[in-house]
C-alpha cells in the first residue's frame, strides 16, 4: 500500500517507537484498573516482555500500535511510499516476532490477548468488555492443582521442545499407569498431549524465560 499520509502523521507513527509505558498502554491500565482488575507490568521473565500481566488468570496483554505491528486492515498501518522493500522488511520482522512470541507463551501455559491502539481510541469500554470475556473463558486451576511427580527424569513443569513443530511447551501432568515405560503420555500446558519417548530436549526455566 502506497503512503499517502502526511509527514505529521508519519511523525506521529514515528513517536509510537517507544516500547514502554505508550498512551495506549496507559489507557488500558486505568480502563483495567477501574474495573477491578490487578495486574503486574511488562513480565521481564516472559518471551516477547508483556505490557500487562494478570497472574491470576494467566493471562497476559499486549497492547500494540497499529502502525508499527500491522493492525490488520486499519487505515493506520500504512507503508512509506520511499525505501519500502526496508519499511516492509522491518514490518514483516515485527510481525513475525509477535507471533513467535504469542506462540511460545501459549505453549507455556499462557492466555495471550492483543488490543490494538484503534480500538482503544475508538471503543475503549468495547474493548474493556472483550478482556472481561476472555478472561472469564480462562481456566484458573489448571496449572496450580496438578501434583509434581517425577518419572524417568521428566517432571511436571519441565519444558520441552516439541520435535514435531520446534515450540516449547510446558508438561503438567504425566500420564503414570505405575509402570515405568518410555511410552507413557505427557499432557501440554496448551492442552496437547505428546509421547513421553518425544521429550527427548528438555530445557531449564533460565533457559526458556531469560
Amino acid at each position: 500500500m502506497v503512503d499517502r499520509i502526511s509527514e505529521e502523521r508519519r511523525s506521529w507513527n514515528m513517536s509510537r517507537i517507544r516500547g514502554k509505558n505508550t498512551s495506549p498502554e496507559l489507557r488500558l491500565r486505568s480502563l483495567l484498573h477501574g474495573a477491578g482488575y490487578r495486574f503486574r507490568l511488562h513480565g521481564p521473565k516472559l518471551p516477547g516482555r508483556p505490557d500487562i500481566v494478570l497472574k491470576k488468570y494467566h493471562a497476559v496483554i499486549f497492547v500494540h500500535g497499529c502502525y508499527w505491528h500491522r493492525h490488520p486492515g486499519c487505515s493506520n498501518a500504512t507503508t512509506p511510499g520511499t525505501r519500502t522493500e526496508f519499511w516492509q522488511a522491518k514490518f514483516d520482522g515485527t510481525v513475525k516476532r509477535d507471533k513467535r512470541k504469542a506462540k511460545e507463551l501459549r505453549a507455556l501455559g499462557w492466555r495471550v490477548i492483543t488490543v490494538w491502539e484503534c480500538e482503544l481510541e475508538q471503543s475503549p469500554q468495547v474493548v474493556l468488555e472483550n478482556i472481561h470475556r476472555e478472561l472469564d473463558r480462562t481456566s484458573r486451576s489448571t496449572f496450580n492443582e496438578v501434583k509434581t511427580m517425577t518419572i524417568n527424569r521428566i517432571n511436571v513443569g519441565d519444558y520441552v521442545v516439541d520435535p514435531i513443530d520446534g515450540s516449547i511447551r510446558r508438561i503438567i501432568l504425566i500420564d503414570n499407569d505405575g509402570s515405568d515405560h518410555w511410552d507413557d503420555s505427557v499432557y501440554l500446558a496448551d492442552g496437547g498431549v505428546m509421547r513421553r519417548s518425544e521429550c527427548t530436549d528438555i530445557l531449564l526455566e533460565s533457559e526458556v524465560t531469560g
